[in-house]
């Protein structure tokens, strides 16, 4: 008996105080990580990043096992996410959880792993309205819509830029309205689907033509902040739209680039 009481009375003491910091409020423990890191929060939002993307971290809920939080980019509402964390993962000295990001125009669901070295993103899968990236597309006067399907995407970041990233992107097809101060015309285009890669240390996100994988746009980033769009000829015959006479739907039509930070 003596023995029992020996075994089991440290262990009986010691869990409720190693629970402990894991049952503290989320909002409390991001702060003070934030804190940390970056000098500068409280406990009810966290901005993260100074230049070409904001981040702002609020609505805090739940505890350090299972919990959620608002996101913004930008100060763009995005939507909530909830977590999970698998304490299996901490065996292996990581951090590991199950990611739900809800929307008022998207639901991803996905895995999210990460280590002192690297931080992962897998098996993100789920649905997204074309018309969640209006507030970006109108600046260029393009207003899509449709649903886009996210397959088997995985991103895993090191030293502040990607060293795996895989995925696709399919769009069942519909119409992008084209409107600026003078013009106003509204293309229907067929399913596409958008294949994301890495190319070296370019982040590349090819779009073609679901049917016969034939190239439509080409886009790619640069860790030192360039990026280039390239349009082969075959987006602006699927649009009906004539544009330079050139042999082949794959020449390319129109090639921009320029410097995102």
């Amino acid at each position: 008996m003596k023995r029992l009481l020996t075994i089991y009375l440290p262990i009986a003491i010691l869990t409720p105080i190693v629970s402990l910091p894991f049952l503290f409020p989320a909002r409390l423990i991001w702060a003070g990580i934030s804190s940390y890191v970056l000098n500068s929060s409280t406990a009810d939002t966290i901005t993260l990043g100074e230049s070409a993307f904001e981040i702002n971290l609020s609505n805090f809920a739940g505890v350090f096992w299972q919990g959620s939080v608002s996101i913004a980019i930008n100060k763009l509402p995005l939507g909530k996410v909830h977590w999970e964390i698998q304490p299996s993962a901490f065996i292996d000295g990581q951090l590991g959880a199950s990611l739900t990001f809800k929307g008022p125009f998207h639901d991803f669901k996905g895995l999210f792993s990460g280590t002192d070295e690297y931080l992962q993103i897998s098996q993100l899968n789920g649905q997204i309205e074309a018309a969640a990236i209006t507030p970006f597309a109108s600046a260029y006067g393009l207003y899509p819509d449709g649903i886009v399907s996210i397959r088997d995407i995985s991103v895993e970041i090191q030293r502040d830029w990607l060293t795996q990233l895989t995925g696709e992107l399919s769009w069942d097809g519909g119409s992008i309205q084209y409107r600026n101060m003078d013009a106003k015309a509204t293309y229907a285009l067929p399913p596409l689907t958008g294949l994301l890669s890495l190319d070296e240390s370019a982040l590349t996100f090819e779009i073609i033509q679901t049917q016969g994988s034939l190239p439509v746009i080409g886009a790619a980033l640069q860790p030192s902040g360039w990026g280039s769009v390239s349009i082969h000829r075959r987006f602006f015959d699927l649009a009906g739209k004539n544009w330079l006479a050139t042999d082949s739907a794959d020449d390319i039509a129109l090639k921009v680039e320029q410097k995102l930070w």
